[in-house]
């Protein structure tokens, strides 16, 4: 059984019994994840625009500032009949356009870059 819950947790689900529930916190920058990791360059030049989960799905948007726009990498995880994880990824570069915080500090979205906008 234990078996059973540490490959769920490792695999990005969730557990709940009664009032503790386990693997649901979001990451959102390499600074937020707890333990030791290894990086190279600086992992954070993505910028998370939304995250939402569910018990058998995640999507997440992120967005990097290039030269003339940004890139965006969209990922939609759903979760098998067997337990396991399956991930579909799609990344494209948007032109014109910059990264913005939301007024609330609660996210992130792109808008028209400033000297497009007109």
């Amino acid at each position: 059984m234990v078996d059973i819950i540490e490959n769920r947790l490792k695999s990005g689900g969730s557990l709940k019994v009664g009032d503790i529930e386990l693997g649901t916190a979001f990451v959102t920058k390499t600074s937020d994840v707890k333990g030791s990791i290894k990086v190279y360059g600086n992992p954070d030049r993505f910028k998370l625009l939304v995250k939402a989960k569910g018990d058998n799905w995640s999507n997440s948007t992120k967005a990097m500032e290039v030269p003339g726009g940004c890139i965006v990498q969209t990922t939609n995880e759903r979760r098998m009949a067997d337990g396991s994880w399956t991930a579909a990824e799609s990344l494209t570069f948007v032109p014109n356009v910059i990264v913005v915080e939301e007024e609330d500090g609660n996210g992130r979205y792109l808008v028209a870059s400033p000297e497009d906008r007109q």
